[in-house]
């Protein structure tokens, strides 16, 4: 008998989230609470077999299979929040087990925290806000259990639970939803002071001091889980890189990788100032899997800074805390080494950073077709989640989760496309392995984002991307080359501080006018062409008279000729020096023609069967190439 127990809130919970490690902290946190309701049933009711999430076990022993959750990853979520039992026993018993599993690492982890706390404040404090606390951690959770079909769960689902809890007065300032702790006084000052004391006090909260930060009881929870599940579980501590320090990281490692003897003394100098300052690396802020090859460069300690060290904005008294003369000694010489690495042809950092989403289509549709498949379609899944951990830390990026077919991470600009295909590309292994027809595909939503906007914010627009939009995706028959007429698709938007700029949306692959072709590796390469030393380059001016001209003239498919004949004359016009050569050279224009080609077929953008163009498509190239200038 099968008994699908989901739990949640689980995208609101993860989301709300000030910096990326309060995200990564609610979805590992998320991981070993499922961990936990697997735990619970298998220790509880020993003839269960546990069908998602796969725990790559054939055998009955179910001690063995208690093993393999502990062994469950300890530096990336992968449990996820639906977890499928096939029950030899009383179907209800073990739902009740799951859910109790749960249920009792949440409470015991809210015993630890409360604990802390109470350590360091005041017993008449302690009357005011613990019945808030209280009442917050104890709602938190849904649990939908239902036996026997998959749709149940569906139609379960869709018969809310409603809290019947008031939320009052100030509200939190991560969540925006539940009311603040607070002391017994109401007024703000008040207020203000004891959330600046709490900062101070409890150790490893890292609450920002002054009252600037002011949370509810779950939020407060969270913001306290890396410390707590260290003590309980045994997870990782290691830090998660900062918005900034994905933006920095493709200057200093072009940086690292330089033999330029200059370079390296600015390097060590700059090195040098900051632990003088007292600003120390982070340990573990990158894991790079063991396969890589560049290995010499993996734990260079220019990479093991926080990027706020690397922005000149950044490296001020007020951000830092450090005194003025400090900060002009650091700024000095990082003004230096930047001068250095751009004489060196190095681009100076920029201040954006990409989070991918990514989701399989159509999994429950594909479950319902092919009851008998389920074991085996858990187990690739599973492969797949493994496989796709490596690729994010092998393009130096850092996972939030990795749970079946769901993936979210967040990577610099230089590694983000390359990344998400590599993703895809192991997922379709993946379901190719279960022989199922017309097995499932995958799409993705990708947000190239200024550090400075807000990140909940940018999270939520990339899982909006995904649903709405790649999935939404159409394309006529005859120019999908294989998967699905709709989905199989990634989106991509650019936010700069003022909000969304370029709009991308293409299939993985798909034909163009004249042959089959990658769209990523389309974007990455046009984006390579705005160097000197491409051998067929593109400039920026052309670029902006291309989209210039789309945006004026109201073309459709059949004048794509036309539009490259345009292109093409246009391009050949440029003063540049190389494409002069081109020009005079036959196999040069033949090498032009074939660009341009390449170019108008990336502007084509398909709703089912009509087709526009899109000059974002060619401006977001630039955008890529410049790692975030327009």
């Amino acid at each position: 008998t099968e008994v699908y127990v989901s739990f949640g809130p689980v995208q609101s919970f993860i989301s709300q989230a000030r910096t990326t490690h309060d995200l990564w902290t609610g979805s590992y946190l998320l991981s070993i609470l499922g961990r936990e309701a697997i735990r619970s049933v298998l220790e509880n009711h020993p003839d269960t077999k546990v069908i998602r999430p796969y725990l790559d076990s054939e055998t009955p022993d179910h001690q063995i299979a208690l093993r393999r959750v502990e062994g469950i990853d300890k530096r990336v979520g992968t449990v996820p929040n639906l977890i499928e039992f096939d029950a030899n026993g009383n179907p209800s018993a073990i739902a009740e087990s799951a859910v109790d599993g749960w249920t009792t690492m949440w409470n015991n982890i809210c015993k630890e925290a409360r604990t802390r706390v109470e350590s360091v404040t005041s017993s008449s404090s302690q009357d005011a806000f613990m019945p808030i606390w209280e009442r917050q951690v104890n709602s938190l959770w849904d649990s939908y259990w239902v036996i026997g079909e998959y749709t149940g769960l569906t139609r379960r689902k869709a018969i809310r639970n409603f809290s019947e809890d008031a939320e009052h007065g100030r509200k939190c300032t991560i969540c925006g939803n539940r009311e603040i702790l607070r002391p017994k006084s109401t007024d703000f000052d008040d207020i203000k002071s004891f959330w600046d004391k709490l900062a101070k006090n409890l150790s490893g909260a890292q609450i920002q001091e002054e009252g600037s930060e002011r949370l509810c009881g779950v939020c407060l929870t969270k913001r306290m889980c890396p410390g707590i599940l260290h003590d309980l579980v045994g997870s990782n501590k290691s830090p998660f890189p900062s918005t900034v320090s994905f933006a920095t990281l493709p200057w200093r490692l072009a940086i690292v990788k330089s033999d330029d003897a200059n370079l390296k003394n600015l390097t060590k100098k700059y090195l040098s100032e900051l632990k003088d300052a007292g600003l120390f690396q982070l340990e573990g802020l990158w894991k790079p899997n063991d396969t890589k090859k560049n290995k010499r460069d993996d734990y260079h300690p220019l990479l093991n800074y926080d990027g706020d060290y690397f922005l000149p904005e950044q490296v001020q008294p007020e951000h830092l805390d450090l005194p003025e003369r400090v900060c002009d000694t650091l700024g000095s010489t990082l003004k230096s080494l930047r001068q250095k690495s751009e004489q060196l042809g190095i681009p100076n950092p920029t201040p954006y950073y990409a989070v991918l989403s990514m989701d399989g289509d159509s999994i429950g549709e594909t479950l319902s077709n092919n009851p008998g498949s389920k074991k085996c379609l858990s187990k690739h899944m599973s492969e797949f989640a493994k496989r796709a951990v490596e690729i994010v830390e092998d393009e130096w990026g850092r996972l939030i989760y990795a749970g079946g077919d769901d993936v979210l991470a967040f990577l610099p600009t230089h590694t983000a496309l390359q990344t998400a295909y590599q993703i895809r590309e192991a997922f379709m292994e993946a379901m190719d392995k279960t022989g199922i027809d017309n097995p499932p595909t995958i799409s993705a939503g990708i947000v190239f984002a200024h550090y400075s906007a807000p990140m909940s914010s940018v999270v939520s627009r990339s899982h909006s991307l995904l649903e709405h939009v790649a999935k939404e995706h159409i394309a006529p028959k005859n120019v999908v080359s294989q998967g699905r007429i709709k989905k199989d698709a990634f989106a991509i938007e650019t936010w700069d501080r003022g909000g969304t700029n370029l709009h991308v949306v293409k299939k993985w692959e798909s034909s163009g006018r004249k042959e089959l072709r990658t769209w990523t590796e389309v974007l990455g390469d046009v984006g390579s062409r705005f160097t000197k030393n491409a051998d067929v380059p593109l400039t920026s001016s052309f670029i902006h008279s291309a989209a210039e001209s789309i945006r004026k003239m109201e073309w459709e498919y059949d004048d794509a000729d036309t539009v490259e004949e345009l292109f093409l004359v246009n391009y050949l016009r440029s003063r540049d020096e190389k494409i002069s050569k081109l020009k005079k050279d036959p196999d040069g224009r033949e090498k032009a023609a074939a660009l341009i080609s390449k170019l108008v077929d990336l502007t084509l953008c398909w709703d089912g069967d009509d087709c526009t163009y899109n000059p974002d498509h060619l401006l977001f190239a630039q955008f890529l190439s410049r790692g975030g200038v327009y």
